[in-house]
């Protein structure tokens, strides 16, 4: 299932069951945001498993590192590899929740 520009509904409550209870239906979701930080927190946030970011904020980078790296690497260089990762045009940073730091939980396919 794609959701696709359904951020500003009001009610997310199709996505969010979606995300929740989907995978004892062996459904998969892809959520599509242009805004992290306004996605629910305790039910798309917390059940991806795969994420994708293009260029963001530095507000949007310092709560990617709160909520994902804080644990594996220092502020410093979480931010460096954001900017490497987004200094070529169309660059993004995948997280990949299902791996360890030494694992690739970081990366992109343009860098290793």
């Amino acid at each position: 299932m794609i959701f696709d520009d359904i951020m500003t509904d009001k009610k997310q409550t199709t996505g969010e069951n979606y995300y929740t209870r989907g995978r004892s239906c062996n459904c998969n979701s892809i959520y599509l945001s242009q805004n992290y930080t306004h996605l629910p927190l305790h039910t798309i946030k917390a059940n991806a498993n795969l994420m994708a970011f293009f260029k963001s904020s530095p507000l949007v980078v310092d709560q990617l590192f709160i909520n994902f790296a804080s644990v594996d690497t220092s502020s410093d260089e979480f931010k460096s590899l954001c900017k490497k990762y987004w200094s070529r045009k169309y660059g993004y940073l995948v997280i990949d929740m299902s791996r360890d730091y030494n694992d690739a939980k970081y990366r992109n396919f343009l860098y290793k």
